[in-house]
């Protein structure tokens, strides 16, 4: 069964909006419910309250991301500040604290050293805040901790978030690679985690070459460039190969796409100016995906987690190669039941039938190729260069193509 759950960003509204009321009425509230950016009211439990802080434990949802059960604080205290006279009659002040990123990069849609607080998450916090002021404007709540104001058009709220477990959870997160330092993001653009969420992860990938192309003055020495591969595991086998060592230290220029290969090299060869100027795609991957990849039976790189891993079309390659004539109809037979293509390989190995993982990588890389070709002739633009490694599950490299003697096909 699938369960939502309130974003980082709507944890943090409610934190900040109970903290405020705690301020403004000495209310210590067990749970607070508030509208989300989408429409819909969530109910909070407040986990802790003390006269103008209080956090919330960011529930479970079926996304299983690393800040599930995270604790966000906000602290509030009221300023001097009556906003710009019209409708914004209190102004708010929203900062971060410990836990909660800094951008360093550009790319974000955030200004450079500011707090890593979108502006959707921004917005809701600003809108609840002003909401909880102006309910008081004119009425009898027992202000505390200001003194001389006549009436609460006056005064404004700074509030600051913090996430105590954030440096470490940022860890778990690819937030050091887009210029994120110091915790982690406030997100959220409807206030629900969509579980495994198409669009999200989507936009993640679009923002990471956004944030390569806006910073390609600071990687001249390797802008052209980029490594994709299929997650974190095989992300750090790809900075161990040579034929990429020269791309080390260049984090935000190795993406991880997971299942949306395509999407990602339809993002790159879209005619974008931006685009226009990557001449190599590195594509880093293992077996599994990689055999997805080079059948054509599969439609390409759409989301190839959708399809199963064909063993008879692996089973037709190992035939087609000279090593088919070394290969019994039991070991066919073996290798066409397989479940994996991690099996397939491991009962090739065995059986000292080694050409498979060139074959893989080499109608891996026709598939990549044609697809570039489509995108790059529909854009009347350079064509863009492809490289494949397949991996083993160690992070050993099996094949790579196009090898050197086939650099200039």
């Amino acid at each position: 069964m699938i369960t939502y759950g309130p974003t980082t960003g709507a944890c943090a509204a409610a934190a900040a909006t109970a903290a405020l009321r705690s301020l403004l009425t000495k209310e210590l509230l067990n749970e607070i419910t508030i509208p989300l950016p989408c429409g819909k009211d969530w109910t909070f439990k407040i986990n802790k309250i003390f006269a103008g802080k209080a956090s919330v434990i960011k529930p479970y949802n079926s996304d299983h991301d690393c800040t599930i059960g995270a604790e966000i604080f906000a602290e509030v205290m009221l300023i001097d500040g009556g906003g710009d006279g019209g409708d914004n009659i209190n102004s708010i002040v929203i900062e971060g604290g410990v836990g909660v990123a800094k951008v360093t990069k550009s790319g974000l849609g955030l200004e450079i050293g500011s707090w890593a607080i979108n502006p959707v998450p921004r917005k809701h916090i600003e809108d609840l805040l002003r909401g909880e002021l102006r309910e008081r404007i004119g009425g009898s709540c027992d202000v505390v901790n200001v003194d001389n104001v006549d009436n609460l058009a006056n005064v404004g709220v700074k509030v600051i978030i913090s996430v105590p477990a954030g440096i470490e959870l940022a860890k778990q997160t690819i937030n050091h690679r887009l210029g994120l330092v110091g915790g982690i993001s406030i997100l959220g653009v409807t206030g629900l985690v969509l579980p495994y969420s198409v669009e999200a992860y989507k936009e993640t990938i679009t923002n990471a070459l956004q944030v390569v192309y806006q910073n390609k003055n600071q990687n001249k020495n390797a802008f052209g460039e980029l490594v994709f591969t299929t997650g974190g595991r095989t992300e750090i086998y790809a900075k161990k190969l040579k034929a990429l060592a020269h791309l080390i230290g260049y984090e935000e220029l190795f993406i991880q796409v997971a299942d949306f290969l395509q999407f990602a090299i339809d993002c790159v060869c879209s005619g974008s100016n931006e685009g226009s100027e990557i001449k190599v795609i590195h594509f880093v991957g293992m077996m599994g995906k990689m055999s997805k990849i080079a059948n054509p039976n599969n439609q390409l790189l759409t989301h190839v987690s959708q399809s199963q891993v064909d063993s008879t079309f692996l089973a037709e390659l190992i035939k087609s190669l000279d090593a088919g004539a070394r290969v019994s109809n039991d070991l066919l037979k073996e290798i066409e039941s397989a479940n994996t293509a991690r099996d397939v390989l491991e009962l090739c190995q065995r059986n000292g039938i080694n050409e498979l993982p060139a074959i893989v990588a080499q109608r891996a890389h026709q598939a990549l190729v044609a697809r570039v070709k489509t995108k790059t002739q529909s854009h009347v633009r350079n064509h863009v260069q492809v490289k494949v490694y397949l991996l083993d599950f160690q992070g050993d490299l099996l094949a790579t193509y196009p090898r050197k003697e086939e650099e200039k096909e």
